[in-house]
């Protein structure tokens, strides 16, 4: 059950929470999946509402593997059931094989020794911003 953890909770956002974010056309965002492939080391999990912020990481391990066309998380070492991923401009987005909704985050960086993703949400009057930091294994 831990496995999948961070999984449902980033699924569990998605589905109860909508989000709307900048559909920016300009080619000069697009990420190449090179950049992308690899291991990651999850280093910062946050959730910032307004001045507040969160940690959501809590001290866990969380590894992303990104390896030919396929996205895997493992938690404490375990890994969850690897799912499709596609790279659209500044985009990524995962599809779970178990029918759960996609998710598309915001690549805000990355370089050869680090990621950064977002993902803003918005619900009961108020919008978040999910934020990842990785540094590549």
């Amino acid at each position: 059950m831990k496995k999948n953890y961070l999984f449902l909770l980033l699924t569990a956002f998605a589905l109860v929470f909508s989000a709307c974010g900048d559909d920016d056309d300009d080619e000069d965002d697009d990420v190449k999946t090179s950049n992308i492939e690899g291991r990651w080391q999850m280093t910062a999990f946050t959730l910032s509402v307004g001045t507040n912020t969160a940690d959501m990481l809590e001290g866990e391990d969380v590894i992303f593997e990104f390896k030919n066309g396929k996205a895997t998380i493992y938690n404490e070492g375990v890994p969850d059931d690897p799912a499709p991923y596609t790279i659209s401009g500044d985009k990524i987005t995962i599809k779970p094989t178990d029918g759960s909704p996609a998710q598309t985050w915001t690549i805000d960086s990355v370089s050869s020794t680090s990621l950064k993703l977002s993902f803003i949400v918005s619900g009961g009057g108020q919008t978040g911003t999910y934020r990842m930091t990785f540094r590549k294994l």
